[in-house]
């Protein structure tokens, strides 16, 4: 039997990824795996992102970046999530991630000079991103290439306010909202190097490591499939369907519902999947332009989302719009 093809989908917070998630915890022949970057970006003992602190880290069990995607790919753990069906033999490895998790504390602080959890490190200087053909992240590209790479987003007018709103009910234990979080910069600078065929995550020789890997190197779908939410939620069908036929997966219409309840794959991270699990499946949205979308507003006590929480909406609409133009799976 031939070994699982392997895909990731890379997000951004509050993308209505989780939902995308659930439809491939409902495959038979998939096993899904939850932000498994997300340890060792909060927790490792070089982690990036100082959102708690090292007593809490030294608390949580987590690996390097390389050796957790390294265990996915393998499928090492068969993290078998709730769903309507019981589990087959593995076809297909499915991975959920933010594109923010694989990029390294210098990039990120020079991406983001005011953030308050990308803090300066002498060991870790700023990094430039002077060369957008070269690898930005810190995974070698002989480890990237036996995934297939999928991207999925949602207009920073809902997200943002969506993440200040988790923010402020406390979810995943910390209550201070960071504008450098949002997502998008990073998704973008992910795209446009594994999008350009001339980049060197297609052009790259192999190094003398390459065999040490476990897996295969996969064929990589081009342009790398880039979905957006408002797409997916105007029409699930027509779009997990196209999205499984530009991977090379069969599609099943199990995939557009699943039972309410919890998904232990979720526990990492409480309050921020409430709705994801207890949804029914894909919540319908009246497809609108981007341009025109108004914020939502959410009540936080007697106050509204305050124009800080709101700015990164506005900062981050250039690397959305810019993505937006190469969506590749649209409604009809």
């Amino acid at each position: 039997m031939s070994s699982p093809t392997p895909i990731i989908v890379w997000c951004h917070p509050r993308s209505v990824s989780s939902a995308f998630e659930r439809a491939f915890m409902q495959r038979p022949d998939t096993r899904s795996y939850h932000e498994p970057l997300s340890m060792p970006f909060y927790y490792g003992e070089k982690r990036p992102c100082h959102r708690y602190d090292d007593d809490a880290c030294k608390a949580t069990s987590e690996g390097t970046l390389k050796s957790v995607l390294a265990e996915t790919e393998s499928g090492v753990e068969e993290n078998v999530t709730v769903g309507q069906h019981e589990k087959t033999a593995c076809r297909y490895i499915f991975i959920k991630d933010m594109a923010q998790y694989v990029f390294s504390a210098g990039a990120l602080r020079s991406l983001h000079p005011d953030s308050t959890v990308y803090k300066p490190n002498d060991k870790q200087a700023a990094i430039a991103f002077n060369d957008p053909l070269e690898n930005p992240t810190i995974l070698p590209i002989d480890l990237l290439r036996r995934f297939k790479h999928t991207f999925l987003m949602r207009t920073p007018k809902k997200s943002v306010p969506s993440y200040w709103k988790c923010v402020q009910d406390g979810a995943a234990g910390f209550a201070y909202f960071d504008a450098a979080e949002a997502g998008y910069v990073e998704l973008k600078l992910l795209y446009d190097w594994m999008a350009n065929p001339k980049s060197t995550f297609h052009t790259a020789e192999e190094t003398n490591d390459a065999h040490l890997i476990p897996g295969q190197v996969q064929a990589q779908p081009m342009p790398p499939p880039l979905v957006d939410a408002s797409d997916l939620l105007a029409r699930p069908d027509d779009v997990v369907a196209r999205y499984c036929a530009a991977i090379g997966v069969p599609f099943d219409d199990g995939m557009l519902s699943w039972e309410s309840g919890t998904v232990n794959a979720f526990n990492s991270w409480q309050g921020y999947h409430t709705a994801a699990q207890n949804s029914t499946g894909f919540k319908r949205e009246t497809p609108v332009d981007p341009s025109a979308e108004q914020a939502e507003t959410f009540l936080n006590g007697s106050s509204r989302i305050s124009d800080h929480a709101f700015s990164p909406s506005s900062a981050n609409l250039d690397s959305y719009n810019y993505l937006y133009a190469f969506r590749s799976i649209k409604t009809a």
